[in-house]
């Protein structure tokens, strides 16, 4: 009997504890909801009343973009969970890093940031240059702030604390996409608690109304139209960058003063531009024939920024630099002296580092290949003088109608030998029909010569 009483005192006395245990926990739950109820109001109280003070401005390199700040002073809200890294090829659950109140969610909602959203993105922008280069997180960071910029959204809150990475992955968004030429940078508003930021959000800076932009693009799709016409869609990944290539610089003038010069608008509505647009024009009409390109930026040897392209042709990277390419830019003093100068038609790293310095905000390859470098494709690489194919080069370029021919020079040896014999002892009359005279230009960095007919 004793035992009975025992045993029934024991599941008396652990009934009681879960009692007391409940209670408990209702009423941390009770506090932490009205904890969470208060972070909300004060949010939603600064957002209303303080935005748009305490403005500190910065700079982006690449892109001299603006970032404001603003602080306010939260009570510590409830962190949220961050979940591990995704598979690159899918986002099961989206990760954010800082408290967010539930109109933050509802607007990151509105803006078009769901999971399925950024898969979709994902499934866009995978083969992308930059975007392949980053890690899981950042690239639901550069896909959120894409959806944001596609979508004409502002003031949405980001998943990453980390303003230095903001900077980046926004700037590895802009050089992946030149479609989007309706922004030149962002404000970033920070939030802090007690000191500790607990999230970011970005307003895009667009530079047109997303009515404007709609027009501008129409625009674009009409230039682009007409670019597609002049290319079979079957011709080699060569000849495709080719023509590109040629296709903008001849359509293009170099002028600092150009509207709309650091985007595609610069050349396919106003037909002027600077390298910044150059390039974005090749990466923009290229993807468009399938292509793989991108941007890449740095400087020239006086100091001066410069961008030009990086392209994929038969699974190799070539540098491709077409305002250095256009006669109006590089012949200032006589822009009739030549049309086109293929020196820097995909060429290596080495060729491009004699007067470029790459200053990129990521890595790029050292381009080592060759075969598909212009003076290599097209049969016009001498390793002596060859006067055969030097005579079938001269009547190759008349007989396509060609203002010029130019011509590289695999050694200085050759280079020198080359001026040797077509200069100073004048065989290049044996090529020219009806000349007395002969103007050409010479780069002495590359070796080619290019020789007006």
């Amino acid at each position: 009997m004793k035992k009975l009483y025992l045993i029934l005192g024991i599941v008396l006395f652990i009934f009681g504890l879960a009692i007391v245990g409940s209670v408990y926990i209702d009423k941390k739950m009770e506090e932490d909801e009205d904890f969470v109820n208060e972070v909300y109001q004060i949010a939603s109280k600064f957002d209303k009343e303080d935005s748009g003070n305490n403005v500190t401005p910065g700079k982006n390199p690449a892109f001299e973009t603006e970032v404001s700040e603003e602080s306010v002073q939260l009570k510590n809200g409830v962190e949220a969970a961050a979940n591990p890294e995704q598979d690159e090829e899918c986002f099961e659950e989206l990760r954010m890093d800082g408290s967010l109140s539930e109109e933050d969610w509802q607007r990151r909602l509105d803006a078009g940031i769901t999971t399925a959203a950024i898969n979709n993105a994902n499934d866009e922008c995978s083969k992308l240059y930059y975007y392949s280069l980053l890690d899981s997180f950042d690239k639901q960071l550069y896909l959120e702030m894409f959806i944001i910029l596609k979508e004409y959204e502002t003031n949405v809150c980001l998943c990453s604390l980390d303003s230095a990475k903001i900077d980046n992955v926004f700037s590895c968004v802009l050089f992946d996409h030149p479609e989007i030429f309706y922004t030149n940078g962002y404000v970033l508003t920070q939030y802090t608690v007690k000191d500790e930021i607990v999230r970011y959000a970005m307003a895009p800076m667009y530079t047109m109304e997303k009515e404007q932009a709609d027009e501008a693009q129409a625009l674009v799709d009409e230039y682009t139209d007409f670019f597609l016409q002049g290319i079979d869609k079957y011709a080699s990944e060569y000849d495709k960058i080719k023509y590109t290539y040629e296709f903008v610089i001849i359509n293009t003038e170099y002028e600092l003063d150009s509207p709309e010069n650091q985007n595609i608008l610069s050349v396919m509505l106003y037909r002027k531009s600077v390298c910044q647009g150059y390039a974005r024009a090749i990466q923009y009409l290229l993807s468009k024939l399938g292509v793989s390109s991108t941007i890449v930026s740095g400087y020239v040897e006086s100091g001066e920024g410069h961008a030009w392209n990086l392209v994929k042709c038969n699974n190799a990277y070539y540098y491709l630099d077409s305002t250095w390419g256009d006669s109006s830019y590089a012949a200032e003093e006589d822009k009739s002296q030549y049309d086109i100068s293929y020196d820097y038609l995909n060429i290596t790293t080495a060729d491009l580092e004699k007067n470029h310095i790459i200053d990129n905000i990521a890595e790029v390859p050292n381009c080592v290949f060759t075969q598909d470098n212009y003076y290599v494709r097209e049969g016009l690489m001498f390793n002596f003088v060859d006067e055969q194919k030097l005579s079938q080069a001269f009547e190759k370029a008349y007989a396509e109608g060609r203002t010029n021919l130019s011509i590289k020079c695999a050694t200085q040896v050759v280079y020198d030998d080359m001026a040797k014999y077509l200069i100073e002892d004048n065989h290049v009359f044996d090529y020219l029909s009806d000349h007395t005279k002969v103007t050409y230009y010479c780069n002495k960095e590359l070796l080619t010569y290019s020789i007006t007919l």
